[in-house]
C-alpha cells in the first residue's frame, strides 16, 4: 500500500476535503495511516510478489512460534533446562531482528507495517515467556504482564500495528489474574468465583472502550467483549461444578443433611447473577453491531445468547429443563414478531403523502435513495 501511485491518489481523494474544511489535516494524516496498514486495501485478488513474501515471513513466524513451544515445553526438565533456555532466547533475537529488518529496510514495500508489527508482537511474546520460564512465575508473572501491557501499546502507538493491541489486552490478563491468585489464595470461599468473573468482565468491557476510540476498535471489541462473556460462562461452569458436589454431600444417603442447603441456593444465586451479567454484554455485543455493522459483533451477539442461557439453565433446574426452553422460545418469537411488525409499521408509516392525507404521486414522492451528503 505505501507505493508512490497509491500515496498520489489517495492525496487527490483527501485533499479536497482538507481544502474545503470537511476533514483537519490530523484527520486526513490519521486516514493515510489506518490505510496504509490496512493490508485488506492492498488489493483484490490474485497473485502478489509482496504479498507472497508477507504470507512466506507469516509461515516462518509459524515456525519460530513452534520453536517457543518446545523449548517452553522442555524448560522444566533438568538435563535440557539451559539448552531450551538458550533456544528461546536465540529465537526471540531472531524474530526481533527480523522485525527491526522488516521495518527499516523494507518500508517502501507494501504490507511491510504488518509483517513488521506480527514478528514485533511475536518477539514481544517470546520475550515475556521467557520470563515466566526462567524464573519463578510466581515472581515474575507480573513483571511479564507489564512488559506485554506497556510494549503493546507502545508498539501500538508508534508502529501502528493492530496485533500489538491484543499483545496488551493479554498483559494485562496477566496481571489481573496473578493478582487475583495473590489475593485470595487457595482458601476463598463460594462467592470468589463470580467476584473474579465480574472484574474479568469489567476489564473486558474496559478493554472494548478504550480500543473503540482507536483504529483497532473492531479487534479490541471482539477481545473485550469476548472476555466478559468467557468470564461469566467460567463462572457458571465453576458453580455448576460445586453445586454439584454440595448436592452430592448433601445427600442423606451420604450422612450429610437433607436438602440442597443454603450453600447451594447462594451458588445457583450466582449462577443467575452470571447469566443476567453475561447477557448484558451480549445486548452491548448487540449494540455495537448495529452501530458499527462489522459482522464479528453479530457473531459474537449469537454465540453468548446460545451458549450463556443453555449453560445457566443445565447448572440451576434439576427438573423440567424443557420448560425453560419453551420459555425461551416463546419470547425470542414474539420479539421477531414484533421486531418485523415494527418495521412493517414503518414502512407504512414513511408513505408519501400529500397534504390532504392522499397519496403522492410518483413522480413527486420522494426518493430518499437520492439524497447526497454536502460535505
Amino acid at each position: 500500500m505505501n507505493t508512490p501511485a497509491t500515496r498520489d491518489r489517495l492525496f487527490a481523494a483527501l485533499n479536497p476535503l482538507v481544502v474545503d474544511g470537511t476533514l483537519t489535516p490530523v484527520q486526513a494524516d490519521a486516514v493515510c495511516r489506518a490505510i496504509e496498514t490496512d493490508p485488506a486495501s492492498d488489493g483484490g485478488a490474485g497473485w502478489d510478489r509482496a504479498r507472497l513474501f508477507a504470507a512466506l515471513s507469516v509461515l516462518a513466524a509459524g515456525s519460530l512460534a513452534t520453536a517457543y513451544s518446545i523449548a517452553a515445553a522442555v524448560n522444566g526438565k533438568s538435563t535440557f533446562g539451559w539448552k531450551s533456555t538458550v533456544l528461546l532466547l536465540g529465537v526471540t533475537a531472531v524474530v526481533a531482528t527480523a522485525a527491526v529488518a522488516w521495518f527499516l529496510l523494507l518500508e517502501a514495500q507494501p504490507w511491510s507495517g504488518w509483517v513488521s508489527g506480527a514478528l514485533g508482537v511475536l518477539a514481544l511474546a517470546g520475550l515475556s515467556l521467557a520470563l515466566l520460564i526462567l524464573w519463578d512465575p510466581d515472581v515474575v508473572v507480573y513483571l511479564a504482564g507489564v512488559i506485554m501491557l506497556a510494549g503493546g501499546v507502545a508498539g501500538f502507538w508508534f508502529l501502528r500495528g493492530q496485533l500489538f493491541a491484543v499483545v496488551a489486552a493479554v498483559g494485562g490478563l496477566l496481571v489481573l489474574g496473578q493478582l487475583f491468585s495473590d489475593t485470595l489464595g487457595n482458601g476463598g470461599d463460594e462467592g470468589d468465583a463470580l467476584t473474579i468473573g465480574i472484574a474479568f468482565l469489567f476489564y473486558g468491557l474496559g478493554v472494548a472502550a478504550v480500543g473503540w476510540f482507536f483504529s483497532c476498535r473492531r479487534l479490541l471489541g471482539l477481545i473485550g467483549l469476548g472476555i466478559g462473556i468467557t468470564a461469566m460462562f467460567a463462572v457458571m461452569v465453576v458453580n455448576a461444578a460445586a453445586a454439584a458436589l454440595a448436592v452430592t454431600f448433601a445427600d442423606p444417603r451420604l450422612g450429610g443433611a437433607s436438602g440442597s442447603g443454603p450453600g447451594v441456593d447462594s451458588i445457583r444465586s450466582d449462577i443467575r447473577i452470571a447469566l443476567i451479567f453475561g447477557l448484558a454484554v451480549v445486548v452491548v455485543s448487540a449494540l455495537v453491531h448495529a452501530y458499527d455493522g462489522y459482522v464479528g459483533f453479530a457473531i459474537m451477539t449469537f454465540v453468548g445468547a446460545t451458549v450463556l442461557p443453555v449453560t445457566a439453565v443445565f447448572a440451576v433446574v434439576d427438573d423440567h429443563p424443557l420448560r425453560w426452553g419453551a420459555g425461551f422460545a416463546v419470547v425470542a418469537s414474539l420479539g421477531l414478531a414484533a421486531i418485523i411488525g415494527l418495521q412493517l409499521d414503518q414502512r407504512t408509516s414513511t408513505a408519501q403523502l400529500g397534504s390532504a392525507g392522499t397519496p403522492m404521486p410518483p413522480e413527486q414522492a420522494h426518493d430518499p435513495r437520492s439524497d447526497t451528503v454536502a460535505w
